[in-house]
């Protein structure tokens, strides 16, 4: 993989972390969300921090793998490149999944909660 790939695939990375940050900022703060790994709850702050950690891991390899950017100067202003259609279907498709998981579980949660009240009524 070219240094021009790598360096895609941290940004395209580190862009997906701040938009699920995002996402969840939206949330309520008492909103109840469950360790993905172990199914424990966790806090909205919580989640936030590892999301933090996630995006000084990848700005740590990222200055690893450009040597803090004096390794990629001129990188993608290069007259000469041809956009490579496969890889961009490619991404497009693995972001359009990753929406929809996202969709997908949120709608879970949202049920999941609405189930919870029903049962809470009774």
């Amino acid at each position: 993989m070219s240094l021009a790939q790598e360096v895609n695939k941290l940004l395209d990375e580190m862009l997906s972390v701040q938009k699920q940050m995002t996402e969840l900022n939206e949330l309520e703060s008492n909103t109840e969300l469950n360790n993905t790994e172990t199914g424990e709850p966790v806090t909205k702050d919580f989640v936030l921090n590892k999301g933090q950690e996630q995006l000084v891991q990848i700005e740590t390899e990222l200055n690893k793998l450009t040597n803090n950017g004096k390794n990629c100067r001129d990188l993608f202003t290069n007259q000469y490149y041809v956009n490579n259609l496969l890889m961009d279907k490619a991404i497009s498709k693995a972001n359009a999944e990753s929406d929809e998981s996202v969709a997908n579980k949120i709608m879970k949660e949202l049920q999941d909660g609405q189930e919870e009240h029903r049962t809470q009524e009774r």
